[in-house]
C-alpha cells in the first residue's frame, strides 16, 4: 500500500533567462558588466546568495580579462539558483523550480565571437533539459525512510538537491561538452555541424546519467512508485 505522506515522484521545472551584449572590452571595467546582467536579470539577482554573487563577480572580472588580453572574442557565463522546493502532500509530486541566467559578452568588432551563440545554445540543453532530468531522476532514487511531513520532505528535498549538483559537476560538467564543441570549430567545421555534435554528445551523456542514477537501488521514492 503506498504511503500517502511520502511523495511519489518528482517534477523539476527550469526557466532560463539569456542575453547577448555586444561590448567594446577596453572601455569597460567589470563593474559595468556586473550591472548589465543586473539590469537585464533582476529575477536571478533576486534569489542568488552571497556566493553566487561573489562567484557571478569573480567570472565577470576574468572573462572581461580575458577579452581584454586577446585570449577571448566573448564568453559566456551561466549561473543556476534553485528557487523554491515544494510539496503538497499526499500523491503530489515534490516540486523544484530552478532558474538559470545566461549571459554572453562578444567584441562587437570581431564577428568570430558569434562562435559563443552555439554556445549559448548548448548552455540551454544543459540547464533546461539536462540537468531537471538529473534532478528529477535523483530525488526520486532517495532512499530515505517512508513517511514524513511536509517540512522534512522540502528539507530532504533541498539537501539532495546540493548532492545532485556536486554530482553533476563531477560526472556531468559542461565545461567538457563546451571544449568539444570548441575542438569542433578550431579543426574546420562549420557553427551549425560543431553545435549538432557537441548537442548530441551532450544529450546521449545526460540519458546514459539519468539511467545510472534511477538504476541505483534502494526503497526511495521511485521504488515505491510502483506499490
Amino acid at each position: 500500500m503506498t504511503d500517502l505522506a511520502t511523495p511519489r515522484h518528482a517534477v523539476c521545472g527550469a526557466d532560463i533567462e539569456s542575453s547577448i551584449f555586444w561590448v567594446e572590452p577596453a572601455e569597460l571595467e567589470p563593474e559595468d558588466l556586473y550591472l548589465m546582467t543586473l539590469r537585464e536579470n533582476p529575477r536571478f539577482f533576486a534569489g542568488v546568495d552571497e556566493r553566487g554573487l561573489e562567484t557571478v563577480f569573480r567570472s565577470l572580472t576574468a572573462g572581461l580579462q580575458g577579452m581584454c588580453e586577446g585570449k577571448a572574442d566573448a564568453f559566456t557565463l551561466g549561473s543556476l539558483i534553485t528557487e523554491s522546493v515544494t510539496w503538497a502532500r499526499g500523491k503530489e509530486p515534490i516540486r523544484v523550480d530552478l532558474f538559470t541566467a545566461l549571459w554572453t559578452f562578444a567584441n562587437r568588432s570581431v564577428f568570430g565571437a558569434l562562435a559563443q551563440i552555439g554556445y549559448q545554445a548548448l548552455c540551454r540543453e544543459y540547464y533546461g533539459r539536462i540537468v531537471p532530468a538529473c534532478v528529477e531522476a535523483w530525488l526520486e532514487s532517495d532512499r530515505a525512510p517512508g513517511a514524513a511531513s511536509k517540512e522534512a520532505v522540502e528539507r530532504r528535498a533541498t539537501a539532495l538537491l546540493a548532492e545532485c549538483f556536486a554530482w553533476l559537476r563531477e560526472r556531468l560538467p559542461l565545461e567538457g561538452f563546451a571544449k568539444s564543441y570548441e575542438h569542433r570549430l578550431e579543426t574546420g567545421a562549420d557553427l551549425e555541424s560543431a553545435y549538432v555534435e557537441a548537442r548530441a554528445g551532450l544529450i546521449t551523456s545526460g540519458a546514459r546519467e539519468v539511467l545510472s542514477i534511477r538504476d541505483r537501488p534502494g526503497p526511495g521514492w521511485a521504488a515505491r512508485r510502483a506499490s
